[in-house]
């Protein structure tokens, strides 16, 4: 099961899909970038709506085991602290993000 683009796609549409990164990643890098405030922010909010069951339906729905544990680990994922990391280790602090707090940006 592949999820591209809002949506599942099975196997064997892989290198179907994959032909199409080239394309729509130069398009991305070309004409807009999100800053890491925006990145934080989506995922605040989508770690939020995980936690409060907006995806449950759609997640029982797949032929998965244990759903609750890769919940826990897609919420870890997002997680503030890991994205964090990843954008320092990643990217560097190029947009001066890291250390700001959550408080901070929900104004």
């Amino acid at each position: 099961m592949i999820f591209f683009d809002g949506e599942i796609y099975e196997n064997d549409m892989c290198d179907k899909l994959l032909a199409r990164f080239e394309d729509r990643i130069c398009d991305t890098l070309g004409n807009c970038r999100l800053s890491a405030k925006q990145v934080m922010l989506a995922a605040e909010k989508i770690s939020t709506d995980i936690e409060n069951g907006a995806f449950d339906d759609m997640l029982s729905a797949l032929d998965v085991e244990n759903v609750s544990y890769y919940k826990q680990l897609i919420l870890a994922c997002l997680s503030r602290e890991n994205l964090e990391y990843r954008l320092k280790t990643e990217l560097g602090d190029s947009d001066g993000f890291i250390g700001l707090r959550t408080a901070s940006l929900r104004k």
